[in-house]
């Protein structure tokens, strides 16, 4: 039996000031390409989410359950 690793994700919030388009295009970047993005909203894990072929690729949060489509 093989076992995946999942790489863990730095989604701290910062001192440092960002804009919510900023935070919202660094997940959709990630999401688009399948990996996990850090959620826009709580900074928790969001996981790619895929709608089917006539929907584009997005992404639901595991820890505050925000969806990102």
């Amino acid at each position: 039996m093989t076992m995946l690793a999942v790489a863990p994700l730095a989604c701290e919030r910062s001192d440092r000031e960002e804009t919510l388009a900023a935070a919202v295009g660094a997940a959709w970047e990630e999401l688009s390409a399948g990996r996990a993005a850090c959620c826009p909203v709580c900074h928790g894990r969001m996981e790619p989410e895929h709608g089917g072929p006539a929907k584009a690729p997005g992404g639901l949060c595991s820890e505050c359950g925000a969806r990102l489509t």
